[in-house]
């Protein structure tokens, strides 16, 4: 019950945060490509297949988009209380269509699931056994979230934009509260982010292993620099001054086995996304670099207004 009326003049708005994530650039992004990198590992482990995970938490978003539909909110403990998720009927062609796999390869996928015992068919119901739930449970993705989230309101309340600078204990604590609101607004972040990256490098692991060959470098930026605007970031991104990363290493760090992300790399080259140095380490290649920041931009636009919303979640609530 709201005990209080709130003002309208505290809610942030979503130029504040893009404005952010452009001068602040380099105290956010390497945060959020720790955190889509740590999202791809996961998505990996469960079935050595990245599609089959979209498909199962696509489908578990389209029961919380029934949820926010209906104005119901479920806290954290509460969604994942049940032994099975209700879902709707299966629709083979829009989820074909809306994830960008090949529809046989989308209905293969589905029966596999099937056999699994993850997607069950019980007396009329579609349901995803408890079995599925394990493994989706968002425990860590949570965390890491509201760690970002706790830097851009770090950020904005150094800026004196907002009068609270809330931990990332009571973030993490707010979206498990309000869980099935906060986090079907997070996939319907997450999955169209994926999916968009998905088709700049034709598969998931691809971009999978670009990303950690990214990440080396901004961590070598990040070492070096205090804080970057976006454009100076982009440039120093490009500058062969920094050590590369070799192929065991992005192995590891994938959990994809080495010989086929030396294969991957292999495609990244010959694309030239990357390049090999003669010590066999790998760094990001330029050529794509103006294609690569129009995605950008649009992606960090397609965060602040997850940010923004679930910020104003964390300040209304």
């Amino acid at each position: 019950m709201v005990t209080t009326i709130p003002a309208i003049s505290d809610e942030i708005k979503i130029d504040q945060i893009r404005s952010l994530l452009d001068d602040e650039h380099s105290k956010i992004q390497h945060k959020l490509v720790s955190f889509h990198v740590e999202w791809l590992r996961s998505c990996y482990s469960e079935f050595k297949d990245y599609d089959k995970f979209l498909i199962i938490i696509y489908l578990v978003n389209e029961t919380m988009s029934f949820y926010n539909r209906n104005l119901i909110n479920l806290n954290y403990d509460n969604y994942y209380s049940k032994n099975y998720l209700e879902i709707e009927k299966i629709n083979i062609l829009k989820l074909s269509k809306d994830l960008n796999i090949p529809k046989e390869s989308t209905r293969r996928k589905i029966i596999e699931l099937e056999k699994k015992g993850v997607i069950k068919k019980f007396k009329k119901k579609i349901i995803i056994d408890r079995t599925a739930f394990e493994f989706v449970k968002p425990k860590n993705s949570i965390k890491s979230l509201s760690k970002i989230l706790h830097q851009v309101i770090k950020i904005l309340a150094e800026k004196n934009v907002v009068k609270l600078n809330l931990s990332s204990e009571k973030i993490e604590e707010n979206i498990k509260k309000n869980f099935t609101f906060c986090w079907h607004h997070f996939y319907q972040y997450q999955i169209p982010f994926i999916i968009n990256m998905k088709t700049k490098f034709k598969e998931i692991d691809v971009l999978h292993i670009w990303a950690i060959i990214y990440l080396n470098k901004i961590y070598n930026i990040v070492k070096d620099k205090k804080n970057l605007e976006r454009e100076k970031f982009n440039s120093a991104l490009y500058k062969k001054n920094s050590k590369g990363i070799n192929a065991m290493s992005i192995s590891d760090m994938t959990g994809i086995p080495r010989p086929t992300a030396i294969r991957k790399l292999k495609f990244l080259i010959k694309k030239k996304y990357v390049f090999c140095d003669d010590d066999k380490l790998y760094h990001l290649s330029e050529t794509h670099h103006s294609d690569l920041t129009n995605q950008q931009t649009k992606n960090l636009y397609s965060f602040a207004n997850l940010a923004t919303t679930l910020i104003n979640k964390n300040i209304f609530n």
